[in-house]
């Protein structure tokens, strides 16, 4: 089957696209603001468009995931205090949580959760030192999941990804 993004007066690429064990697809549409799903026949069977959240607008949605109970998380590419980065939402549209970055002055980053993974993947363009230290943040994590309230076996089948490009660098 083949998905024909909506047509927009932005450019409406996809950044993301995710597969679920039902054989649906979730999609992020970045310049056009906008998260599908779709089944496996093509059909879009939910979505999420830009005005839909009232406490968190979106602006170019790009990295996104399923969680294990449904929701989804997605982060917010171009999003600048007090607009939030990253956002979780249940199927009823709902917000569960944001995170706004109160540091970044300018600096693009995007990070994923990759299903079926077990990898740390750095991409873009960080430094030696910066790397060492998303290794060790990661270690961190999961040497204290329990404190921080994560599941361990997370970490067994979840990769991460995390993408910094160029003039993003903290």
């Amino acid at each position: 089957w083949e998905y024909q993004a909506p047509a927009s007066k932005l450019d409406n690429r996809t950044f993301c696209a995710l597969r679920n064990a039902a054989g649906h697809t979730l999609i992020s549409l970045t310049v056009g603001n906008q998260i599908v799903e779709v089944d496996g026949a093509g059909k879009v069977v939910w979505e999420l468009k830009q005005g839909e959240l009232t406490d968190a607008p979106l602006t170019r949605t790009t990295a996104l995931t399923w969680l294990p109970n449904g929701n989804i998380v997605f982060s917010n590419y171009d999003a600048r205090a007090p607009r939030p980065k990253l956002i979780e939402i249940t199927r009823d549209k709902k917000v569960v949580w944001t995170y706004v970055d109160e540091q970044a002055k300018g600096a693009y980053y995007d990070s994923t959760l990759l299903p079926n993974g077990k990898e740390l993947t750095i991409t873009g363009q960080l430094g030696e030192v910066m790397q060492e230290s998303a290794k060790t943040a990661r270690s961190y994590v999961w040497a204290h999941a329990h404190e921080l309230g994560i599941d361990p076996e997370k970490f067994l089948n979840t990769g991460l990804h995390i993408h910094v490009p160029a003039g993003a660098i903290p």
